[in-house]
């Protein structure tokens, strides 16, 4: 097996979803655009530290289950058994999504928003009264029957089944979700939100209670828009730390790698190394990789993983005594900092997406870096920011090609005047 697939089966995603390379080549300003994402992720301020508790929910084998839940069970007409998996939702390289980010949006929302809302009916005093006794306890729905579960599913969500009284897929899924554990799951980890807004989710603009109405601007609970946002920016990454490693290479890296299993933590540690180097100095990361790998192989993948979990449930049960007490309170997206990350996350989105503004985008950032030393290079900064910052619609089809030549030649008049100066 080349090293280029070992490493994508070791970073890759476990869940409902999986990072697809559409180009093997790793340039610095692919790395640079990487950087960024990484801020939006894991900077101050970013989508995980704004999700608090609700993050570490990600890192457990039983997310993985209910997010793989979502994915099966399609009718095939012709195929053998009349069932066959839908198959997973692609993230690439490049940060494209295979699905609409609609599917997956609902998908989160059933799992976690629909999954509070049974843990509240199962402690009711109403639900009591019909289950009987000994089915009060949310944490032990996993092991009921399925005739106490479809009683349950029936009382609560009555639109999951047909005009005739037939279940319909969703009431199918959420048996699979209880016997997963879904309850126990949310319970461990975020049984309280960080977040009680609701956003847009073509522009992450806080929505009001008027807002909610408009057909033509969905809009989601910024719990689950943030969670979704966040899995497809980290699955991008996870997708561009293979390419960097495969960069990187060596027989060093090929002995780690061989025979191991990593934890979903222990890859966003492996990301966060490599993207904590610039692109001249990737190398530093290696020797960091190889620590972490090496560690792992110290103590089973069974032991690793139920030792972060357990920490992460302490961490998490914390923060949500805290949010209960009101020792802490939940997070405000109007405020400045979240507001500047709305538009630095909705500014990145736009770009990804069009290879125009990549282009310039990549201009920019090598802009910055030589201004630090050639204030000349400010020049080029001024054209350009304008179109990346979204002030103006950047030039397109031969427009943008004079629009390069013209930078092209401002950039050759700086680096000549700069050798004239150094003479």
């Amino acid at each position: 097996m080349d090293l280029q697939k070992q490493l994508t089966e070791l970073l890759g995603e476990r869940g409902g979803r999986q990072i697809r390379l559409t180009q093997t080549e790793y340039s610095k300003e692919q790395h640079e655009l990487c950087q960024t994402i990484a801020q939006v992720l894991w900077g101050d301020k970013g989508l995980i530290e704004s999700l608090g508790q609700t993050w570490f929910l990600v890192m457990d084998p039983r997310f993985m289950v209910c997010e793989t839940i979502f994915h099966t069970q399609k009718k095939i007409t012709g195929s053998a058994n009349g069932e066959a998996e839908t198959g997973l939702i692609e993230i690439d390289d490049m940060g494209n999504v295979s699905a609409s980010r609609l599917m997956s949006l609902e998908e989160y929302a059933e799992i976690i928003g629909e999954a509070r809302h049974y843990i509240k009916v199962i402690r009711s005093d109403a639900w009591k009264k019909i289950a009987g006794e000994g089915f009060d306890d949310p944490r032990a729905v996993k092991d009921w029957g399925f005739f106490k579960l479809d009683q349950l599913i029936r009382l609560e969500s009555p639109n999951y089944y047909t005009d005739k009284g037939y279940p319909n897929q969703l009431a199918k899924i959420w048996v699979k979700l209880f016997y997963a554990d879904v309850l126990g799951m949310i319970l461990d980890y975020a049984e309280l939100s960080n977040i009680d807004q609701w956003v847009h989710i073509d522009t992450g603009d806080v929505a009001m209670v008027t807002d909610r109405a408009d057909p033509d601007h969905p809009i989601a609970h910024a719990e689950i828009e943030y969670l979704d946002r966040a899995l497809m920016y980290r699955a991008s990454l996870r997708a561009n730390a293979v390419k960097i490693l495969t960069k990187l290479g060596g027989p060093a890296l090929e002995s780690a790698i061989e025979n191991l299993t990593l934890t979903e933590y222990e890859k966003d540690s492996i990301l966060q190394e490599v993207l904590s180097f610039p692109y001249d100095e990737l190398y530093k990361a290696l020797p960091l990789v190889l620590v972490i790998m090496k560690d792992a192989k110290q103590v089973s993948f069974e032991q690793r993983e139920e030792e972060q979990l357990k920490a992460f449930r302490h961490q998490a049960q914390v923060l949500t005594d805290k949010l209960r007490t009101g020792e802490r309170t939940p997070l405000d997206l109007l405020d400045g900092d979240h507001a500047a990350l709305d538009q630095e996350s909705e500014k990145f989105a736009k770009i990804k997406g069009d290879e125009d503004l990549t282009t310039l985008f990549f201009i920019q950032v090598q802009a910055e870096e030589m201004v630090k030393a050639y204030p000349r290079f400010q020049e080029v900064i001024d054209k350009v920011t304008p179109f990346v910052d979204g002030a103006q619609e950047p030039p397109r089809g031969e427009a943008l090609d004079v629009f390069l030549e013209e930078i092209q030649a401002l950039v050759d008049e700086v680096v000549t005047q700069i050798g004239a100066e150094n003479e």
